[in-house]
């Protein structure tokens, strides 16, 4: 909610929606999560059905994709004008920017272009974040790993410097 108020400031905008989707290892079909802003329509599931549709999750999609999408899941009949942004960094495709209003400026090529970079690191952050989480998953893994390997060596080492059977399996 917080990214669609920001985005205000730079465009004018009246209803947003902010999709983004989680791989989950469970499943093939990443979880789309989304947040609606301003008066909509839709239902988030409604919206989400039209992502899943479109396959816009799969992959980043062509620009004629986007615009069927916008044209089809429209947030509020009565706006006029939308636009899509993708959420993307060159490694990954993490979601969309909805954004529809009355405004015609809303589809200006130098608004759209401005509102895409800002898009863009949105991205960078996220991807940020995204990889912070799996270090920070990886380094659990490995401290564990580390203290497992730190009890055998122990093990090992006490069974090197004692002799006597019955010691060694205490």
């Amino acid at each position: 909610e917080r990214i669609l108020d920001g985005l205000k400031d730079l465009a004018n905008y009246e209803a947003g929606a902010l999709v983004f989707w989680e791989q989950s290892s469970d499943t093939s079909e990443p979880e789309v999560v989304t947040v609606l802003a301003g008066p909509v329509e839709l239902t988030g599931d409604q919206f989400r059905s039209g992502v899943y549709r479109h396959q816009l999750h799969t992959a980043l999609p062509p620009p004629s994709t986007l615009e069927e999408f916008s044209r089809q899941v429209r947030l509020r009949k009565a706006l006029g004008h939308s636009v899509l942004f993708p959420l993307k960094t060159p490694e990954l495709y993490l979601g969309l920017v909805y954004l529809a209003g009355d405004d015609p400026e809303l589809e200006d090529p130098r608004l759209r272009e401005l509102v895409q970079v800002v898009c863009d690191a949105l991205a960078l952050t996220l991807q940020n974040a995204l990889l912070r989480e799996q270090l920070g998953r990886t380094n659990a893994q490995l401290s564990e790993q580390a203290r497992t390997l730190e009890d055998i060596l122990e093990i090992g080492t006490e069974i090197t410097f004692k002799l006597e059977v019955d010691a060694i399996l205490q």
